[in-house]
This record gives structure tokens, C-alpha cells and sequence, in this order.
């Protein structure tokens, strides 16, 4: 990347998120509905560095408001509590896809994540430490796939 590209980026491309951070992004969707992708929050599951280019990338869990709690507990990442919603920037009852088939890596920049309005990053909040608990459970019932 040349330093006009470097320069011309917003300054959160150069900090990456955390695992377990919540983000708003593009999701490719396989079946998209016509006009944009959905501008949805994702869950970080893992974060990576490029060594030659310094440029990151992350591993994503995607969100969806259909939250399938009775069918999908124990599987995904359910949040319905208002309080644990205030807590991790959520705006509606919440569940993160884990199926390994559905998380994708996308580059960390403009073009697969954008802050939501009134935000100035793409970064709305991160999981709870009961729900990063949650997270390793679901993970080690599922085989760590």
C-alpha cells in the first residue's frame, strides 16, 4: 500500500480489534437480498497480522436478530438480557453464528467494516467475561471446531 493509501484511511484500520470484541461489518452473504450487504454487528473470534504488509485481518462470527434461542442455545452465542445488551453495545437481542461453515476472514478495513452512525470505529463493544465463558463452553461442546 502506498503512504497516500495508508494516509488517506481512517486511523481505526491501524487498531485492530480483540478477540471477542463486537464490530459492525459486511458479512458476504451467500444469498444477499438486492441493494447493499447487511451492515451487521459481528463477534471477533480471532485476529491476525500479515507480517509483510502489517495489515490485520479477522475471523468473524456474524449476527443476526433471528435468535433461534429455543433451537440454537448451547450452539451460538444468545444475548437477549437488556443488560448484558447495554453492556456489549447491542441495540437488539443478538445471536453470533458460530457453525465453523459460517465464520469468515475479512480484512480489517473500510471496505468489510464501517462504524454505524454516531460511532467513529467499528468497534461497539466486546463480550462479557460470562459470555467469552459461554463462548469457550459452546467452542469445546462443538470439538473446537
Amino acid at each position: 500500500m502506498t503512504l497516500w493509501g495508508k494516509l488517506s484511511q481512517p486511523k481505526w484500520v491501524n487498531s485492530p480489534p480483540n478477540l471477542f470484541d463486537i464490530v459492525t461489518g459486511f458479512y458476504p452473504e451467500s444469498k444477499p437480498k438486492a441493494g447493499t450487504p447487511a451492515h451487521r454487528p459481528c463477534l471477533v473470534t480471532a485476529v491476525y497480522q500479515n507480517q509483510e504488509t502489517g495489515n490485520y485481518a479477522c475471523e468473524i462470527a456474524y449476527g443476526t436478530k433471528s435468535t433461534k434461542a429455543h433451537t440454537r442455545i448451547g450452539m451460538d452465542i444468545v444475548i437477549v438480557n437488556s443488560s448484558d445488551l447495554d453492556a456489549m453495545g447491542l441495540p437488539m437481542a443478538t445471536r453470533f453464528d458460530l457453525d465453523a461453515g459460517n465464520r469468515v476472514t475479512l480484512e480489517w478495513s473500510e471496505t468489510n467494516f464501517m462504524p454505524w452512525s454516531g460511532y467513529s470505529t467499528p468497534r461497539i463493544g466486546s463480550l462479557t467475561l460470562d459470555y467469552q465463558k459461554e463462548y469457550a463452553w459452546v467452542m469445546a461442546r462443538r470439538g473446537g471446531v
